[in-house]
């Protein structure tokens, strides 16, 4: 038998890009925890309303939601901020989905995992969104957080990691950090 870490990289390799119907994902619902993350992050983007369907459609190919195939539909497990945009689209419209394969096994951990990459990866600094990471970050199992890097075992080496401090209070107003883009 494959170890968790092998098993669940094969199921990303097994990912298809497909492009679909926005009326074909199917309403999901959420643990009320996982919710709470979700709408507690720091986003750039505050609404979807500010974007225009074509960007709204890019976002969906740049960023996909991954989806189970449900019958004629597909159901929404992973990267949920996109499905939140898309949902401002007309039901006809065509937007980018990450099809898992229909015999993986997927669990809730695979997911937090997946979530906590995804946030590890925003680009705003995980400063604003400390409590947040470090609820989702409680709940991944340790074996999976150990596969990510064994700095990740320990909260503080956690926050080594990232640069949080736990005794630093987080400002009112997010620093517009310098890229290298300029």
């Amino acid at each position: 038998m494959l170890e968790t870490s092998e098993s669940e990289l094969t199921v990303l390799l097994n990912l298809e890009f497909r492009v679909i119907r926005r009326d074909r994902l199917l309403p999901f619902s959420t643990e009320p925890s996982d919710r709470l993350l979700i709408a507690s992050r720091v986003y750039a983007l505050r609404g979807s309303e500010t974007l225009s369907p074509w960007a709204c459609q890019h976002l969906s190919i740049l960023m996909p939601p991954v989806v189970r195939r449900s019958g004629s539909g597909y159901l929404p497990i992973g990267n949920f901020r996109t499905i939140e945009i898309c949902n401002s689209l007309p039901p006809n419209a065509w937007i980018g989905v990450l099809v898992l394969p229909s015999n993986s096994e997927v669990d809730d951990s695979f997911l937090r995992v997946s979530d906590l990459v995804s946030l590890i990866l925003d680009g705003l600094t995980l400063r604003y969104a400390k409590k947040p990471f470090l609820n989702l970050w409680g709940l991944c199992p340790a074996s999976s957080l150990k596969n990510l890097s064994h700095e990740f075992t320990t909260r503080s080496g956690l926050e080594r990691s990232f640069g949080l401090n736990r005794k630093q209070e987080i400002p009112a107003k997010p620093e517009i950090q310098e890229s290298v883009w300029g």
